[in-house]
């Protein structure tokens, strides 16, 4: 089955694309129902990208339409890899519900530029309201909901891959762009070969490295990446969530006394503070991933005139996040404990989340698969760790005999070398005694030269 990360997380490019486009865009209130229709014409907003980037922005009306997956791609592609088109269209309607109007956007990148002044780089954690907020790897997992593997991944350059994916979409390609992406990926959408369906997903996913968790102010990712996403069975095997983590955290270091430079997945750093201020209210406890309940327009508004470093120290949380009930029935274990989540439901059993709908009806029949393989791999676990302790006791026994035979060996040569020593200084006294004697010899034997002079002489 493929995984999680390939649709559920991937389906929040569309919402970031369909924002962008320079079309109408049509807000349905929630009291009166009022439907609000405005015009955007000429305006480059994207609200997952990276919001620092002010600079060289590409023309919003160049942009290849992507198709709208609420309509073209549910059907076939979603059951193409057998996920719940419900389950997945909560996220998708969610994150889409969350659209930020332009002055909003602005007033976020101020506040996203706002926390990264709040870095410590001694402590590594954010200094807020006088307090250390710690910032994981794991963050990334539980409020973006990515599953984390067990392989890591590097970012070193490499020559590009003749891969059949690649000669199909990258053949004349000096480079992965964003631009070239979107122009693929409408491509792949309305195609009917076998390979468009494989080669979307891959494409999907590249478009959200470039623009959600790996974004520069080029818009380009390198050739290695592919490493990670050709092969879409070994996707959930890499450690996606600290790899987003440490991009970022690598770029706050090195731009440290430059905020707005940098790079990386810094809209995470909004929701991240959400779940860490007391200051807005949540749509809902129970909803997954945890960025589904947080509204950034909320934020805004609570922080309007007021400095994030100087919060009040009661409306701060500096605990690290934790999964709770939920999260657990919901993620993997990989050894860890860290994320690593299966193909489960998106809320909580009883519970309603964005979309309106009961997650009753899409919760997933192999949770409690999931468990049971879980408890298994504990057992497995535990029986090796048995097999590996009475291993490690037995090197060690061993380790201790060599030891101890080996302090016996250094005792007797220290032993003998002491008595050696003691030989020499016994025959040493001898020889100063030997010396001694000589030089009375040698004096009275000189003594008696000058005396026969001096009486020879007066003779």
């Amino acid at each position: 089955m493929k995984k999680f990360t390939l649709l559920v997380l991937l389906l929040l490019v569309a919402a970031q694309l369909s924002y962008a486009k320079n079309r109408k865009l049509v807000m349905v209130e929630d009291s009166n129902t009022n439907v609000v229709a405005e015009q955007r014409s000429n305006e480059k907003v994207n609200v997952v990208e990276k919001s620092l980037d002010s600079e060289d922005e590409p023309d919003i009306n160049n942009h290849h339409e992507l198709p709208s997956l609420s309509v073209d791609l549910h059907d076939e592609f979603l059951a193409k890899f057998g996920w719940c088109l419900e389950a997945v269209m909560c996220i998708f309607d969610a994150f889409i519900s969350k659209k930020l109007q332009s002055a909003a956007i602005r007033k976020c990148d101020d506040n996203a530029i706002e926390v990264l002044r709040c870095f410590d780089v001694r402590s590594k954690k954010f200094l807020i309201g006088g307090k250390s907020v710690p910032f994981v790897s794991n963050d990334i997992s539980l409020i973006f909901g990515i599953p984390a593997g067990k392989q890591d991944i590097s970012f070193k350059p490499t020559s590009k891959p003749l891969t059949p994916f690649v000669l199909r979409r990258f053949r004349n390609e000096n480079k992965i762009s964003r631009p070239v992406i979107e122009k693929q990926v409408a491509i792949a959408a309305r195609g009917n070969r076998a390979t468009d369906f494989e080669d979307l997903a891959k494409l999907l996913m590249l478009h959200l490295c470039v623009t959600l968790w790996f974004p520069v102010k080029g818009h380009t990712i390198g050739w290695s990446i592919l490493n990670y996403i050709d092969d879409l069975d070994r996707v959930k095997e890499y450690r996606w969530p600290e790899a987003i983590w440490l991009t970022l955290m690598t770029s706050i270091e090195e731009k440290i006394d430059k905020p707005e430079d940098v790079t990386g997945c810094v809209i995470k750093l909004l929701y991240w503070l959400c779940e860490h201020l007391k200051i807005i209210e949540s749509d809902g406890e129970h909803t997954y991933p945890r960025f589904v309940k947080w509204h950034l327009e909320d934020l805004s508004v609570a922080l309007k005139d007021k400095a994030i470093r100087f919060t009040p120290a009661n409306d701060v949380d500096e605990v690290e996040l934790q999964m709770n009930e939920m999260e657990v029935e919901l993620f993997v274990s990989d050894g860890t404990r860290c994320a690593n989540l299966g193909d489960n439901v998106l809320s909580a059993k009883g519970t309603k989340n964005n979309c309106g709908l009961n997650c009753d009806d899409i919760v997933r029949k192999d949770v409690e698969e999931n468990v049971d393989n879980v408890l298994k791999e504990e057992l497995d676990d535990d029986c090796n760790k048995s097999a590996k302790d009475l291993f490690h006791a037995q090197i060690m026994e061993k380790m201790k005999a060599d030891y101890e035979d080996k302090i016996r060996s250094l005792e007797a040569t220290v032993n003998a070398l002491q008595t050696n020593c003691d030989t020499k200084d016994q025959e040493i006294m001898e020889l100063r005694a030997k010396i001694g004697m000589q030089e009375e010899e040698i004096i009275s034997h000189k003594v008696h030269q000058v005396t026969q002079y001096f009486q020879d002489g007066c003779a």
